[in-house]
């Protein structure tokens, strides 16, 4: 399978409603495209996969800088939603029953209670300070620097790493 890299320049996006459509230069245009990150840690504005309404990969953005400050923008805000991810400043609670662990924690977007199964698959250590935490539902939680936290919120998170 050859990747396309395709080019800014060639580019134009537009929001239609809630959904974003893709110009390329003589094509027809791309309802509905969406814009995934192939390395949403270590180079969230770099790699960017443009997929069509089917989740077929139209091509890859290889820089969002890249792009005219219009486009930029849109792709940023649809990023933004998608990839919204809350940062986890305080561990409140940890209270394990039946094979899984109902969190209570204090993030960047408020107070938040999530429910974990598999805890050693589901906390993803990232450096030896960061780590991810992601609940049944998919959602995924942001600690950034161990460090930075509380003796609680240290003292129940070291218990899973």
């Amino acid at each position: 399978m050859t990747v396309r890299y395709l080019e800014p320049k060639k580019l134009r996006f537009t929001k239609h409603g809630s959904s974003l459509q893709l110009t390329v230069d003589d094509e027809i245009p791309y309802a509905d495209v969406e814009v995934i990150r192939l390395f949403p840690l270590s180079d969230p504005d770099g790699y960017l996969s443009v997929r069509d309404n089917e989740n077929k990969e139209i091509g890859v953005l290889v820089r969002l800088a890249e792009l005219n400050q219009q486009d930029r923008e849109l792709i940023q805000e649809r990023l933004e939603r998608r990839y919204l991810m809350p940062i986890v400043q305080r561990v409140v609670n940890v209270e394990e029953r039946f094979g899984t662990a109902e969190w209570e924690v204090e993030t960047s977007r408020g107070k938040r209670k999530f429910t974990m199964r598999n805890l050693r698959e589901n906390i993803t250590q990232l450096t030896a300070y960061r780590c991810l935490l992601s609940d049944v539902d998919g959602n995924r939680y942001d600690v950034r620097d161990l460090r930075e936290l509380d003796a609680t919120s240290k003292s129940l998170l070291s218990r899973y790493l």
